[in-house]
Parts: C-alpha cells; structure tokens; sequence
C-alpha cells in the first residue's frame, strides 16, 4: 500500500492527527470590536521602517534615527474615548465632559493600565499599551516624508491649538492616516508603555519597548489639542511622571 495511502487511513482512524494550520494573518486595514468596550481594533501590517529625526536641526530626543522591524498587531483606530472608557470603568476622569465620542482625557499611565487589566480579564484578547516603535511605525503608515501622522497639512489631520477651540474634539473627525488611524497627531499625548530615555541611542532593532533603567517617567507621543504644528510631529516625544493632565489619552494594542 502507498505511504500516503496508509496515511490517511491512519489519519482517519485517529491514529495520527493532522498538523495544525498556521493562523492566517489579517488583511491590513481589517477591523476587529472588543465586545467589552466597544473599542475597534484596525489590523496595522508589520514592516520595516527608519524611527525617529535625521537631518540638521532634529532635537536630540528624537535622534539618532535608527532601523526598526515591526511585526503586525491590532491598534485601537482612535484614542480611547469616554464612552469606551465609561462601559468598563463606570467613571469618567475627564476635565472635557463633552460627550462619548470625545477622547478620555487625563489619564495617567497607572490609570491606562487599570482600563488594561479589566479588558484582560473579559476573555478578548490580551490588551496593552503601544511600545513607542509601534506608534510612531503606525503614525508613520509607510510614508517617510510626511510630517505628521497621515500628511503634510496639520490641518487636514489634527486638532491643535490654531483649530481645537482649545479643548478635544470628537474622534476621528480629521482625516486617517494611510493604515487608517485617526488623531494620532494632535487631540491628546498617548501613553506608550517605554521609560523616558533622553535619546533613541541603544534602542532595539525590533518593537519592543524600552523599560530598563530607572524609569523615572514614561513616553508619550503625538502631540495634544494644545501644541503647535511643531509639537504634533511624527517623531515628537516628550516624558510625563504619573500625573492628571488635560493634554493626556491613550490608545491600545490587541495581542492576538
């Protein structure tokens, strides 16, 4: 009898059983709702990218620029609103009391994990925040040249200080980025989980996040409804300790 005759009977018999398929890996752009929350996850496709500022004139914090490989992960498509917060958390922190489409505004980075580790708990998945090389590989949406998060006009894609009426606007009333990210310049700061360091200098070359050291303060990225075009940058960074700030949100991974 041929091998692959006996095979499959045996296969049949229950004898042998069938090697496991691999998990295919989403289209990019696909959706993905956590039950829980409401919060819509957009499938972000891994890639290579260059991270940070070249060029004269780069604030040190931003440099040396520097190789990053990013494997594809869920993003949450717009900064974690209050009505997403509110069905979980049963509060709403927010100094803007301004409705359910209105990003949840000063949350510390403690708080960001107490959302994290109820969601964890529901069964959907494993939630978290961001490493820095995520976001700003995800800001950038394979477009190098552009200068905030989905273009060259702030205007078209960010709430900053010269059209926010100084305070948040509703999510993603500003065009998306090219991976279909909205608000990542400008509306609120996002947590991501790395320590501050005063450079790129000894990062990894994959996405991990950076939380050696003393870790003193951690990240944040994108810019607030309060910056300056300038302050809304791609690779603008700034560190914050654990403190209630109005410029403050976040926005979260879905681990598969």
């Amino acid at each position: 009898m041929a091998i692959r005759t006996v095979l499959i009977a045996l296969l049949l018999a229950g004898w042998l059983t069938a090697a496991p398929q691999a998990q295919a890996e989403p289209a990019a752009g696909a959706l993905w709702t956590d039950p829980a929350t409401g919060i819509v996850f957009v499938w972000v496709p891994g890639g290579s990218f260059e991270m940070g500022c070249s060029g004269s004139g780069c604030p040190e914090s931003e440099t040396p620029a520097h190789s990053r490989r990013i494997d594809g992960f869920w993003l949450s498509r717009t900064e974690i609103t209050q009505g997403q917060w509110g069905r979980l958390m049963e509060d709403n922190p927010s100094k803007f009391h301004k409705g359910n489409d209105y990003p949840v505004d000063q949350v510390t980075w403690e708080d960001a994990h107490a959302l994290i580790a109820k969601m964890n708990k529901h069964g959907n998945g494993t939630f978290r925040l961001p490493s820095e090389a995520e976001w700003e590989y995800a800001c950038r949406a394979g477009n190098p040249a552009d200068p905030y998060c989905g273009g060259a006009t702030p205007d078209a894609v960010a709430w900053f200080n010269a059209n926010s009426k100084m305070a948040t606007m509703p999510v993603a009333t500003k065009a998306a980025n090219r991976f279909g990210l909205f608000d990542m310049s400008g509306n609120l700061y996002e947590w991501v989980e790395d320590c501050w360091h005063d450079s790129h200098a000894g990062a990894a070359a994959d996405s991990s996040a950076r939380t050696g050291g003393e870790c003193l303060s951690r990240v944040l990225r994108g810019g607030s409804w309060g910056n300056y075009p300038a302050q809304i940058r791609v690779t603008t960074r700034r560190s914050d300790s654990d403190v209630k700030c109005p410029f403050i949100g976040l926005r979260l991974v879905r681990d598969r």
